[in-house]
């Protein structure tokens, strides 16, 4: 069944547009993931990598200053004010440092209440015990400097040693704690990040695809269009021509034996007629009047069929 060349070219468009509609969908949906890989980045990991860094700036200048009390205190005359100084010093950075490990934990209570983006939730509850324990063990580290202090004035060479001993164990554990904090946050950075450029080029490659398949589509579809209009028209015009040309054959086709009687009937009527006419006006020799005679009347019947054809 052939179509109406209406319905085809409102077919082609319809599909056209369902193609534009597709890809602006996958459009959407992709950018819309990226956009999630990029809103966890500066909303959260970031902010968190850069808050775990200055702890660890922190903690770094606590034990700058851990070193120069010590190295204070072994001289032959001791300094109290700069003692005083240096010590002061060790307890602020100690206190800038907790304070910053309870904002980081509050920031990842604020994500786990997050809905609107996709997070990395397994590595943010590791990291929601790691931030208490590099707070633990700080503290541990800042309360066994001021037992190495109280030793050094009061105490014994024998306690004394045991609170180093203590101490450097403390600083250990407070740069492994670190440490491990340090390289999850890099981890979790690093394969959002790689999540983010992943998801910019299959979206990038899935929509060029798409924009492919649907030009050769529209192509095609126009292709098929200009082709149903155009034959008919060719048709039409190589019908014309050959009208004009005189190579159009006319079959009659009859039906019944009314019509074939009619069809002669008229036929001999034309023709004795145009003989006769002929005959009366033709010159004396009868053979060659005949024939010319036979032959005029027969254009002359012959004539209005093919002006009906035309």
């Amino acid at each position: 069944m052939r179509l109406p060349i209406s319905l085809k070219i409102f077919s082609i468009t319809t599909a056209l547009l369902a193609l534009m509609v597709v890809v602006t969908w996958l459009s959407v949906l992709n950018f819309r993931q990226l956009n999630n890989q990029v809103r966890a980045l500066s909303d959260y990991y970031l902010p968190l990598q850069q808050q775990v860094a200055s702890v660890e700036i922190l903690i770094r200048d606590q034990m700058v200053h851990m070193e120069r009390v010590m190295a204070g205190m072994e001289v032959a005359k001791p300094d109290p004010e700069f003692l005083a100084k240096e010590s002061n010093a060790f307890d602020m950075r100690g206190i800038n440092a907790d304070q910053i490990v309870d904002s980081s934990l509050r920031m990842l209570n604020d994500a786990e209440a997050e809905k609107g983006i996709e997070l990395d939730r397994v590595t943010l509850a590791v990291l929601g015990k790691e931030l208490p324990l590099i707070q633990t063990t700080r503290q541990h580290f800042h309360a066994t400097f001021r037992q190495l202090q109280i030793e050094a004035q009061e105490g014994t060479p024998r306690s004394e040693k045991i609170v180093r001993d203590a101490l450097l164990r403390e600083k250990d554990a407070v740069d492994v704690e670190i440490g491990k904090t340090i390289d999850l946050l890099n981890k979790l950075t690093q394969d959002t990040a790689s999540q983010a450029k992943a998801e910019e080029a299959r979206a990038t490659t899935l929509n060029w695809i798409v924009t492919a398949i649907a030009t050769a589509l529209g192509l095609i579809f126009a292709a098929f269009v200009t082709r149903s209009l155009v034959d008919p028209v060719k048709r039409l015009l190589g019908g014309t021509r050959a009208v004009e040309a005189g190579d159009l054959d006319v079959e009659i086709l009859v039906r019944t034996h009314d019509e074939l009687a009619t069809l002669a009937t008229s036929f001999n009527h034309t023709w004795w007629s145009c003989y006769a006419r002929r005959s009366v006006s033709a010159q004396p020799s009868a053979s060659t009047s005949t024939r010319a005679s036979s032959r005029a009347c027969w254009k002359a019947v012959s004539r209005p069929t093919r002006a009906s054809a035309r």
